[in-house]
């Protein structure tokens, strides 16, 4: 394991106690491509716990190789920022693997989960880690008690793959009796794309079966493991899928994602799907909202939407369910809808064009005032939104934009809710460069909203 210091160029913060004001880094920070070839950041988070010693301190994991072509070898790839946005350090981690969740723990510790293993790192104490083999992992999520939770998928989507690691007295990994646990079956894909944990285990993302295909998937796991209670929802035509899950204070989970459009035939048209399962009901929807953005003739051509969701949010009150996703006739727009938790009604709806033929979404934050984030990439630039609660009106002055010299792909957006304290939004770019390059590259962008 390596570690580097890198200078980083400063951000403007807002006076202690100053009014509602939008700061956007005029730049990405200077961070250089460490092994000068191929980079990739895939996911981030940040502490959000006022009592760690860590907190307001954010990650970005991801991958890096030292060379392009033909095959780059990549190797864990981390990189961490302080409060007001400096880069503090970044790592690279064993001879190959690539980091695809991330998530800091109550007490400040850094978990990664990566091709090859689970990584925790407690602030100040040695790292612990659990190996995989053969997974994909896609999310991590926490108890009470900080016992870490992991899901994805084996192979190539051969089965959803979930493990649950107890936190030992040392601050270590060890897996959990009755744990990691399988589903799926042959022939089509089976992903576990969010998980969270309450009463139980919940895993969203889609999954095959014979007899309907690609089909939307919910399991809900006893904490010690064991068979799954199973949701399925099935669009009829094509495939359907759920990318982003969230459980309320009373056992409620909302799950987002797409599904193909059971009342238009024009092929490639989709839905967003959003849905309620009730803790009472897990087997039935409590509550199914799709959403279409139509069709667009062109000349004698009539176009249809491909609408779908990636990310899900509660509001502060719990009352609401704000989705983000993007909306695709001819070219994508970063699309929020806003629903109300009880019955599924749709209240609100926007949509961001910003000017790109690729505007996509990058994640979802609300604030404890109900303000709506949403991060995501426009074109070869970053682009930050803030909306009201209500989705009418704009604030901080956005879009604003950090431009990149190279194709962005954001990575992820995050945020955290304390008063007078910043969301943080921060993307990664696919650096590919041939020859290989050291240069800023747009590695990382940050911006900081004060609420």
């Amino acid at each position: 394991m390596t570690k580097a210091g890198i200078t980083c160029l400063a951000f403007l913060l807002a006076a202690p106690g100053a009014a509602q004001t939008y700061h956007p880094a005029p730049y990405s920070p200077a961070f250089l491509n460490p092994l000068c070839g191929a980079m990739q950041i895939y996911a981030c988070d940040m502490d959000r716990n006022p009592s760690s010693p860590g907190f307001g301190k954010a990650y970005l994991v991801g991958a890096n190789a030292s060379s392009n072509l033909p095959t780059p070898k990549f190797q864990i790839l981390i990189a961490a920022f302080d409060a007001p946005g400096n880069l503090s350090w970044w790592e690279t981690y064993g001879s190959s693997g690539q980091a695809r969740a991330a998530a800091v723990d109550s007490q400040g510790a850094l978990v990664i989960a990566t091709t090859t293993s689970v990584l925790r790192l407690p602030i100040g104490n040695p790292w612990s880690s659990y190996a995989l083999s053969g997974v994909i992992p896609q999310r991590i999520a926490f108890d009470a008690a900080d016992n870490v939770y992991v899901t994805g998928y084996t192979g190539t989507s051969q089965q959803v793959y979930t493990v649950r690691l107890d936190k030992t007295p040392s601050g270590g990994l060890a897996l959990s009796p009755g744990w990691p646990r399988t589903f799926g079956s042959s022939g089509g894909k089976n992903e576990g794309r969010a998980i969270a944990v309450k009463d139980a285990v919940y895993v969203a993302g889609t999954g095959y079966r014979a007899s309907t295909g690609q089909d939307a998937l919910v399991l809900k796991y006893p904490l010690t493991g064991g068979t799954p209670t199973e949701f399925w929802y099935d669009g009829f035509l094509g495939d359907d899928g759920l990318n982003d899950l969230v459980v309320d204070a009373s056992g409620n989970v909302f799950a987002t994602g797409y599904s193909a459009n059971d009342f238009e035939t024009i092929p490639g048209d989709g839905d967003t799907l959003t849905l309620r399962l009730s803790s009472a009901s897990f087997g039935t929807a409590a509550w199914i909202a799709r959403y279409d953005a139509g069709r667009l003739r062109v000349g004698g051509q009539i176009y249809s939407s491909i609408d779908t969701a990636s990310f899900l949010a509660l509001d502060p009150t719990g009352q609401s369910v704000f989705v983000a996703g993007s909306s695709v006739i001819l070219h994508s727009d970063i699309l929020a809808l806003k629903y109300n938790a009880a019955n599924g009604a749709q209240l609100a709806k926007t949509q961001f064009d910003g000017g790109s033929t690729a505007d996509s979404p990058a994640g979802l934050f609300v604030s404890a005032a109900g303000q709506v984030f949403v991060g995501g990439v426009s074109g070869s630039r970053y682009v930050q939104l803030a909306w009201s609660g209500d989705l009418s009106s704009a604030l901080y002055g956005t879009p604003s934009y950090l431009n990149s010299s190279t194709s962005p792909t954001a990575a992820c957006m995050v945020g955290r809710s304390t008063t007078g304290a910043p969301a943080l939004f921060s993307g990664g770019v696919s650096r590919l460069a041939s020859p290989p390059a050291c240069d800023p590259a747009a590695a990382t962008g940050i911006q900081w909203i004060y609420p």
